[in-house]
């Protein structure tokens, strides 16, 4: 029930901060905010 249904992984890259989303609720919800546009969501 706690379990990951998936994982994408990107390979090393520059060390910068990486946004992570929940889209578990039905909707997207910001858990971590990392570098990028997030009005693209």
């Amino acid at each position: 029930a706690n379990k990951v249904d998936i994982v994408i992984d990107g390979g090393f890259g520059k060390n910068t901060a990486s946004t992570i989303l929940d889209c578990t609720s039905g909707g997207i919800e910001v858990v971590r905010e990392g570098v990028g546009d997030l009005s693209v969501l």
